[in-house]
């Protein structure tokens, strides 16, 4: 099964009921998903909301501490509230037989009933048999009833402080149909938790990941230890056996001493080289800089005590010096128990969702920018929620807007709004948790500029405008130009500044209303840099007629988007900003239903050439 995703509600700071749609982060198998906004939003708190879905992670509460709070401790009278946590799944083809040997060993399928009076239109007592259902039709019951359903987890706590957990499966009307016609209800009541148990065993285990390097230098295998060691002890132990021929764990290395010293000892060296390897493959990964190359991580391990040290040797001309992994810097720190917890975690062959808060916080701007990209390039067929507020972790030629989520904090809840969705981007007032994409954006084109890119650079007043001419300005020329967005009119006389530094090829285009006009007046803007929208007058300047962007989309045009949108599964949608960014996100839409967009895109067809003329690009 696929996640696809996880809503929040009741848990810390979360609280539905004083806002408009729950609060839900939506998952894509393969890809990274970011949170971004500023310190004490509540970025940690979904992080551990997340994490708190899954009753498997209950025994790392020393680690998580994921349940130590559930209530929302800013509200009296909160104390026995219950937090509800559900996930959304698709079902894959691989899950049916799994469901069906379930549902078969626990007789939970309904007989079929067969009349054989067929004069009869109600069967009586009399002629009433009853037939097992076919394998075809099992799977066809098992596959209409779990269509992209959910399971809803009630978490509360006992008086004694005990962890008291409900699992549920919530689904459609037409799925409950289904069900209380072909699943013996009653049956499927007393094994409802234990089957959303069942699923969740199936899907691949949450990895909560902080920013604190608790990785212990010696580790002790005589004993079990607290939770945290036990992590780490984990750790060693799946790198004995990813390095080792024979997949030796560190038991059986041990016990290979009182068989034959040297063979314990070259083992030691094979996994030595082979930890060594995949540091050295991950730290030219991003790019960092070469004191890497001065640096071996080296093992001791010691059979009488079976005890395991890890060390960092640094090799230098006086001879070579050894400290602990504690004893080196902050960076180096999170980079080694990243790498451990992505290389050599056991849970790795099952699947992994990644849940990391503040991931390369010690890293420089350069690592981050690359930890960025490489996030993705990792995952293959993990998942990943990480948080952030640092723009040099948002790579967006590889994590898109609608998989970052901005977080704010009101006084009744905490919020998450897509990036495609949010609002604040034409409100300076709200420009403070965007600033990372906004940043994200603007370093985007000044490294186009800085690494000698032939591009021209377009400023607009919003993201919606850059959604549109992306969407509907579809000449093959438009590779040669990079549109950033602004945050309103008012701030591209800025913007304008800063690009203008390093290159001369760059247009301001304002919309044709009162700010527009405000902000083109401006004269630190040359006459050849600004452009005014006007399609009635070929897109020139005429401050008679008032345009914005939102009028090149027909209206009628709009309207029978939005039906096509209702039967491709999305709900109605009227407004301009809402169905733009629907399109944005399923750009083929747009291709599918040109036949009914020709106004829309006539329009943008002017704006193109004018946008063109300006820039001095030949529109072929």
């Amino acid at each position: 099964m696929i996640y696809k995703s996880f809503i929040l509600d009741k848990y810390k700071g979360i609280d539905s009921g004083h806002i408009s749609t729950p609060l839900e982060i939506r998952l894509q198998k393969g890809k990274a998903v970011a949170l971004i906004g500023i310190n004490e939003c509540g970025k940690s708190t979904i992080l551990k909301g997340i994490c708190a879905f899954d009753y498997r992670n209950d025994d790392k509460k020393d680690i998580y501490k994921h349940l130590d709070v559930l209530k929302n401790r800013n509200k009296a009278g909160a104390s026995s509230q219950t937090a509800i946590i559900s996930a959304t799944f698709a079902l894959e083809p691989i899950d049916i037989n799994n469901l069906i040997n379930y549902f078969n060993e626990n007789n939970l399928f309904a007989q079929n009933i067969i009349n054989e009076d067929s004069d009869e239109e109600t069967p009586s007592e009399n002629n009433i048999n009853y037939e097992e259902k076919s394998e075809e039709e099992k799977i066809s019951i098992l596959q209409k009833l779990f269509k992209n359903f959910s399971i809803k987890c009630d978490i509360s706590k006992s008086d004694t402080g005990d962890i008291v957990r409900k699992y549920s499966l919530i689904l459609k009307p037409g799925q409950e149909q289904n069900l209380n016609t072909n699943i013996d209800v009653d049956k499927f009541e007393s094994k409802e938790c234990e089957l959303c148990k069942l699923i969740i065993s199936w899907m691949p285990n949450m990895l909560y990941i902080t920013d604190l390097p608790d990785f212990y230098s010696e580790n002790d295998f005589s004993q079990q230890g607290d939770a945290k060691h036990q992590e780490c002890k984990s750790l060693i132990n799946n790198l004995f056996i990813s390095g080792t021929t024979n997949s030796l764990t560190v038991e059986k290395f041990f016990e290979l001493y009182k068989k034959d010293q040297s063979e314990f000892n070259a083992v030691k060296s094979q996994v030595v080289r082979y930890l060594n390897t995949e540091f050295s493959n991950r730290w030219n990964q991003f790019e960092l800089d070469n004191a890497f190359g001065n640096l071996d991580i080296d093992i001791e391990a010691y059979p009488d005590s079976k005890k395991i040290t890890i060390q960092v040797k640094e090799k230098a001309q006086a001879g070579d010096s050894y400290y602990f992994i504690d004893e080196r810097s902050m960076g180096f720190q999170w980079f080694f128990k990243f790498v451990m917890n992505i290389s050599f975690n056991p849970l790795k062959d099952k699947g992994i969702l990644f849940l990391i808060d503040e991931p390369g916080t010690y890293l420089h701007e350069t690592a981050q920018a690359r930890l960025s990209k490489e996030l993705n390039s990792m995952l293959h067929d993990n998942y990943m929620i990480f948080s952030t507020h640092y723009y040099s972790m948002l790579n967006l030629q590889e994590i898109e807007l609608n998989r970052i989520y901005v977080i704010e904090r009101s006084a009744e809840s905490i919020i998450a709004t897509k990036a495609t969705d949010y609002k604040g981007y034409s409100d300076e007032s709200k420009k403070s948790p965007i600033l990372p994409i906004l940043n994200a954006f603007r370093k985007t084109v000044i490294d186009y500029i800085k690494q000698g890119e032939s591009k021209k650079i377009l400023i607009v007043e919003g993201l919606y405008d850059k959604y549109a001419i992306n969407l509907f300005c579809q000449s093959p020329n438009w590779y040669k130009v990079e549109i950033f967005p602004s945050v309103g009119a008012s701030q591209i006389a800025d913007n304008m500044a800063e690009f203008a530094y390093y290159k001369k090829d760059v247009l301001a285009l304002f919309d044709n209303d009162e700010a527009g006009i405000e902000a083109y007046d401006n004269p630190s803007i040359k006459e050849s840099n600004k452009m005014y929208l006007n399609i009635k007058e070929g897109f020139k300047q005429d401050k008679a007629k008032s345009l914005v962007m939102n009028d090149l989309f027909d209206s009628n045009e709009l309207n029978a988007i939005s039906e096509k949108l209702k039967d491709e599964g999305y709900e109605t949608y009227q407004d301009y900003n809402t169905t733009l960014r629907v399109l944005y996100e399923n750009k083929n839409f747009v291709d599918k239903y040109k036949n009914i967009l020709t106004n829309t895109i006539r329009n943008f067809h002017e704006l193109e050439c004018n946008i063109f003329e300006k820039l001095k690009i030949k529109n072929n």
